[in-house]
Order: C-alpha cells, then sequence, then structure tokens
C-alpha cells in the first residue's frame, strides 16, 4: 500500500514511440521534461508566439497543462499570471482585488486540477460521490473564492462557481 520507488521510463512503456524523445529538432534542448510548471508555461508562451509546433514530451501531466497554457496565452497574444487572472474581480467587486484563476482546469486530468487548486491557494472544504461522478468543493480564504470541481473518470468534467463553502 505504499509507493518504494519511482523510476523514470521511457515512453515506449507509456505506449508512445521512443524515436523522437530526446533528439531535440524543434529547436527544443530535450531536457523540457524537467522544467518546472512556470518553465513549462514560458516556453509554451514563447512557442505559441513564435508559431513553433506544439511540444508534447513532457514527464507530468501538470508540466503538460502549463505548456498548453502558455502555448494558447502565446498564440492569443496575452500574457498572464499563472495564477491570478488579469483583470480583477470579475464579480464586481474591488478592481485592486485579482481572483485567483481556476476556470482554465476545466478538462484537466482530476488529481492534477486538484494540485494546481492547492498551488493557487484553494482548500478543498466538501466532496462527494454520486452517479459515478466526485464533488469537491474549493475555496479560497484570500480571494473569497468558492468553486466546485465535477469529476468523472479521472477527468475534470466541469468546473464553476458556487455558494457552498458555507
Amino acid at each position: 500500500g505504499t509507493v518504494k520507488s519511482i523510476v523514470e521510463t521511457s515512453a515506449f512503456d507509456c505506449g508512445k514511440s521512443d524515436s523522437n524523445a530526446n533528439n531535440g529538432n524543434d529547436g527544443n534542448n530535450g531536457n523540457w521534461r524537467n522544467d518546472t510548471e512556470s518553465q513549462a508555461y514560458q516556453r509554451g508562451y514563447s512557442d505559441g508566439r513564435s508559431n513553433k509546433s506544439r511540444f508534447d514530451r513532457y514527464g507530468s501531466q501538470i508540466q503538460m497543462n502549463a505548456y498548453s497554457r502558455g502555448y494558447n496565452d502565446g498564440r492569443d497574444g496575452k500574457r498572464r499570471d499563472p495564477y491570478y487572472g488579469d483583470s480583477g474581480n470579475s464579480n464586481g467587486g474591488n478592481s485592486g482585488t485579482r481572483e485567483a484563476k481556476w476556470r482554465d482546469l476545466d478538462g484537466w486530468l482530476a488529481t492534477s486540477a486538484y494540485d494546481e487548486l492547492k498551488a493557487r491557494g484553494f482548500k478543498q472544504v466538501k466532496d462527494h460521490s454520486e452517479g459515478g461522478k466526485t464533488y469537491r468543493v474549493w475555496y479560497h480564504n484570500r480571494t473569497k473564492q468558492c468553486v466546485k470541481t465535477v469529476s468523472e473518470n479521472k477527468n475534470i468534467k466541469e468546473i464553476l462557481e458556487s455558494n457552498s463553502c458555507d
């Protein structure tokens, strides 16, 4: 019931081809699998801004998600804070209050989305499962945001504002 070791494996073990794993032919240095989430975002932003092809050989889903966010933002010409939105409080509150981002987690692998919510300052306050779906409620103490995730088949199917944090 406990993890005894974690080892790196080849792409082949994950059902992917090994043939191009470290060739660096896309202008990448072959070491991106060791990037932090922030570095993955920045590389994605740069690639999207330069119209380069997507890089898809990261070692974790969190890095792939960060790279994809950066790539899309770069392609769209937007640079965003990785954890907080650009425009302040979307509910019409104090414009100096920045809300934590969460809408971008829709479609993510559920465990990665939960880790990302925690990294952004959210704390899980409730959960229950019903009909093959898992519902979790998250609260951000600083921004007073309350959101609910709905996961099914290990993926976030829906993420929305909630009033259930009381």
